[in-house]
């Protein structure tokens, strides 16, 4: 639960500094780069003083790349979308005005092309302190985020808000944490652990569409955070286990999607009725609430046989309405504005209410071992469509009515349970180990399961049919394998 990692182990003061760059599909390139000071001192025996400053670059690049002419010879690089609807102006069909009208060939970037770029600085520290009875510790952040976009083409449609840098956002922030341990005796603990503080949004959603142009997300503020948890710890030579419960609650956070939306909506400007296509929708005031209880027990049969258990019981679940702002992809104007989505009380999508999990582990007497579990999973909900819970969505339907149920209800991704084997044996010859692994994963070949899943985002406003653009849903692998040898010298 700590949200500030201690210091590694090293001298009173070290310096890292490391960088990363990432490739994906050939449409996405990163450089990260972290520079790293951390402070280490005991100011007494009973006292420890950890410290450290850090700074983060992150810079970005997305765009598309002609992967395929399929024939053809060459693909000019225009909105054919825009070139449609906004037929009269014929700069607006040019994703790219500083150079109008060009001809690509395979594996030429085209349509959008912009950096997202992020800065962090922060300073942190932790006081730990150490008795014969109780430790505790008290520890705190301050940090400043910097974000902003960098535009490599001018948009047509948004000719003096998509090249070249953007506004930059600033964030401020702070994290302040803190944690006792009792020691009964040398066998059993109680501990306690809370924190409390802000954090600034994530990059990919402070912008309407960052695709297309720098405009930032209205009333972008932080992110607060709010946990704790209290747990009983047990260390006996043939029982080892950890109960916890514990609290978290997450407030103002924000979500932008795209997607295609079939909405008609009237646009006052033209007194006409026109449907809104492929838009970008940001959720503001997302607010979400963990609570649960943790429970992990060892019970060592014999010097070599154990029994292992384990439950996670939770309720991870949106604590109130969020807010949608919706802006059609070619259009600077705000489409919906404050349209409230009722998901208070909606499950979190992706994650397991329930899992319970009880094994087997066996090491012999010549230096192999193998696990058994048997695992279940239940009360895990798809990710549901956020227009689908708004009034328009179901006006002019009865409420409580079977329509009106399918169309709110969010649904429920099933229960399931999985057989998994992990084993293996190590070997010396001379000064050399070797070192073989195996596994099999779902031996009850159990492809059943749901994993996890959607609602589409594109829903029937016209006839209102909740079935008409149906979920997909993921489902586990079967019976799968895997091996691994290593060697040491």
């Amino acid at each position: 639960m700590s949200y500030l990692l201690d210091a590694e182990e090293a001298q009173s003061v070290a310096l890292h500094f490391w960088t990363q760059s990432d490739f994906f599909d050939n449409k996405n390139f990163s450089q990260k780069i972290n520079f790293n000071t951390l402070y280490r001192n005991y100011l007494t025996d009973n006292i420890t003083l950890r410290g450290g400053l850090t700074y983060q670059i992150y810079k970005g690049n997305n765009f598309k790349v002609v992967d395929d002419l399929l024939g053809g010879e060459f693909y000019v690089d225009i909105n054919r979308f825009a070139e449609i609807d906004f037929a009269g102006n014929p700069d607006a069909r040019q994703n790219d005005l500083n150079n109008p009208n060009r001809v690509l060939a395979q594996g030429d970037v085209f349509g959008y092309d912009y950096n997202p770029n992020v800065r962090k600085a922060s300073a942190w520290g932790q006081t730990e302190f150490k008795f014969n009875k109780i430790d505790f510790f008290l520890g705190g952040e301050l940090s400043n985020t910097q974000m902003w976009r960098e535009g490599d083409v001018r948009n047509g449609l948004f000719p003096d808000n998509s090249f070249g840098k953007s506004e930059v956002k600033s964030f401020d922030n702070y994290m302040a944490k803190a944690g006792i341990t009792y020691k009964i005796n040398n066998r059993h603990y109680l501990y306690a652990n809370g924190a409390m503080g802000t954090r600034a949004p994530f990059i990919r959603n402070v912008f309407v569409s960052p695709r297309t142009r720098n405009t930032f997300v209205n009333g972008l503020a932080n992110e607060e955070l709010l946990s704790g948890e209290a747990g009983y710890i047990i260390r006996t030579p043939r029982i080892k286990g950890r109960a916890t419960v514990y609290y978290a609650d997450f407030q103002n956070r924000i979500k932008t999607m795209s997607f295609f939306n079939d909405e008609e909506i009237y646009d006052p400007s033209t007194d006409q009725t026109i449907r809104l296509g492929f838009v970008n929708m940001t959720l503001t005031g997302i607010d979400q609430t963990h609570v649960g209880s943790e429970i992990a027990v060892e019970y060592k049969v014999t010097s070599a046989l154990s029994l292992v258990a384990a439950a996670a019981i939770g309720q991870y679940y949106y604590s109130d309405n969020a807010t949608a702002t919706i802006v059609n992809d070619n259009d600077p104007n705000i489409a919906v504005e404050d349209r409230e989505v009722y998901m208070k009380n909606y499950y979190i999508p992706g994650v397991s209410q329930e899992a319970y999990s009880t094994g087997i582990r066996y090491n012999g007497a010549k230096y192999w071992f193998a696990n058994v579990n048997l695992n279940y999973f239940g009360k895990s909900y798809l990710d549901f469509n956020p227009n689908r819970r708004t009034d328009i969505a179901v006006s002019g339907i009865r409420e409580g009515s079977d329509a009106w149920n399918s169309i709110l209800g969010q649904i429920e991704g099933g229960e399931g349970m999985t057989l998994d084997l992990f084993g293996g044996k190590s070997f010396k010859i001379n000064d050399y180990f070797i070192y073989l692994t195996i596994g099999v994963n779902n031996i009850l070949d159990n492809t059943e399961l749901v994993t996890g899943g959607y609602e589409q985002l594109r829903f029937d406003f016209e006839s209102k049919n909740a079935n008409r653009f149906p979920e997909r849903r993921y489902y586990m692998y079967g019976r799968n394998y895997f091996i691994n040898l290593a060697f040491r010298f």
